[in-house]
């Protein structure tokens, strides 16, 4: 019966990997089929595990609650829309939050204890650094990446044979969170430190000559936080000057990307204002899963500026499917669709992971909030916002089995049965 067990978990984990090798590119039936595996592996390894029999209800568990919550919106708020033009919206919205429902599900009956935390970090890390080195090397080529135009290159080649830089950044600034934390583990050498050293500093280098701003940002937040982190740690007396330096820095390295010049010719400048003012008239319960969308596109069609800036562009790279416009902000679409009571719902689910986790890996959950939360300010769930690098990622880092940590804290390092030192 253990050589059973043993299989299921081992099967599970490989299935999960493979999920992991393809996170970074646009979805396709690979990683469907992954998800799939995933999720029968999952059930395969919870048998023969017999995790049934160890089940309790802890605190976090109302952090996959929440998740399941705001999952079930969308279908409690469509029973009382009347006939809409795009009834399409629905599926799409339920794809787009299914890894709520799914991982909430998987949050509250647990994962395997033997799995490692630093197995998947290695793995996403491994899964970052292999697809630059596919895209610089097998699409590019080294020379005409190092002698040409690298972000130019590096940018057509991605968005040819991965996928677009709001989810590729996304995937790598998770990969910035995973190295980090293995940077922070006792365990480790000093040989193989050097190379995810090295590893961050190319991720890093990657987002710097992105042409997508946000992802940019999130790197150099997750750059400093992690700076800081360290500084609090080592230097708490000279804290106070740190964190001077690092906003100065912060400010200066943004200062060089050529993006930030041209902000005022976003289309969400022009986006933004119609779904603030629909927000401001049903603020309370929003307008519907698919209504909300209906009525937003429709007032937009109505805005001079949406439809020079926004739509025509749109229409012009996706033809006519102009019912995938969106306001390009996750908080101000769950508000269109929900109001306020989706807004806490969601919102909840993004803070509570911050006093409802285990103290000791409380900063990498503020990190994967951090990059998941800018994001979402810039773009709505979706394939460019994808609710499973976020949902997936959280119950990794909250109940997968972690290392001792440089930063533990006492209780920790008293209660820990390794010599700590």
């Amino acid at each position: 019966m253990r050589k059973i067990a043993d299989f299921c978990f081992f099967l599970h984990v490989a299935c999960l990997f493979l999920l992991i090798c393809t996170l970074p590119f646009r979805f396709s039936w690979v990683q469907l089929l992954a998800l799939w595996a995933v999720g029968i592996s999952y059930v395969l390894d919870y048998f023969a595990d017999k995790r049934y029999r160890r089940f309790a209800w802890t605190r976090d568990k109302w952090i996959y609650a929440a998740f399941i919550l705001f999952f079930l919106l969308a279908p409690v708020w469509h029973l009382f829309e009347g006939a809409t033009d795009m009834p399409v919206q629905f599926s799409r919205n339920l794809d787009n939050r299914m890894p709520f429902a799914v991982i909430g599900v998987i949050g509250i009956l647990g994962i395997n204890g033997r799995l490692r935390l630093r197995w998947i970090c290695h793995a996403v890390l491994g899964v970052c650094i292999g697809v630059i080195l596919y895209v610089v090397l097998v699409r590019i080529g080294f020379r005409d990446f190092v002698t040409g135009d690298a972000a130019w290159l590096f940018q057509e080649n991605r968005i040819a044979f991965v996928s677009a830089h709001m989810r590729f950044n996304m995937f790598l600034n998770i990969g910035l969170v995973c190295g980090w934390y293995l940077l922070q583990t006792k365990e480790m050498r000093l040989v193989p430190k050097i190379f995810v050293g090295i590893s961050l500093v190319v991720i890093y280098f990657i987002l710097f000559i992105s042409e997508g701003r946000t992802g940019f940002v999130t790197a150099n937040l997750v750059v400093v936080c992690c700076f800081l982190q360290l500084s609090y740690r080592r230097l708490r007396r000279y804290f106070a000057w740190t964190c001077a330096a690092c906003a100065v820095a912060f400010v200066l390295v943004l200062a060089c990307h050529p993006r930030f010049g041209r902000m005022t010719q976003d289309p969400r400048m022009e986006i933004w204002p119609i779904a603030l003012q629909m927000a401001k008239e049903r603020p309370l319960l929003g307008y519907g899963v698919c209504n909300a969308r209906e009525q937003f596109i429709a007032r937009g069609m109505h805005d001079e500026d949406f439809v020079g800036k926004y739509a025509a562009l749109y229409k012009a790279r996706t033809g006519n499917d102009l019912g995938s416009m969106h306001p390009h902000n996750a908080f101000l679409e769950v508000m269109l669709e929900y109001g306020l009571v989706g807004l806490s719902v969601f919102a909840f689910c993004l803070i509570a992971p911050l006093w409802l986790t285990p103290r000791r890996h409380r900063f990498y959950f503020f990190l994967l909030v951090l990059v998941f939360s800018l994001q979402a300010c810039f773009e709505s769930l979706g394939p460019h916002l994808p609710a499973l690098f976020f949902c997936l990622f959280l119950l990794l880092f909250n109940q997968a089995q972690g290392e001792p940590l440089y930063s533990d804290d006492v209780d920790y390092r008293q209660n820990s049965p390794l010599k700590m030192g």
